[in-house]
């Protein structure tokens, strides 16, 4: 059997839990505006390959539950 993880549904749904809003910069509002209305929201703090310190900053303060990033702030891996 398939279960969707996540799913696209419109924010009127009676199905919608999670609302993604990638750009935090731009949609700080929409995020706040989710949440408020008791959504899960995921957003991202990168754009792709590339850091963006004012976007992880945004992300950060943008209530979002679930950030996003190709950016891992583990151990360092060194391959010989």
């Amino acid at each position: 059997m398939f279960y969707a993880g996540f799913a696209y549904y419109l924010p009127n749904s009676a199905e919608a839990a999670v609302m993604v809003v990638n750009n935090p910069l731009t949609h700080q509002l929409d995020i706040q505006r989710f949440n408020a209305q008791g959504f899960i929201m995921r957003t991202r703090s990168d754009e792709g390959m590339i850091r963006v310190p004012r976007k992880e900053n945004d992300a950060t303060k943008s209530a979002a539950q679930i950030m996003s990033t190709d950016f891992y702030s583990g151990p360092s891996i060194v391959l010989i």
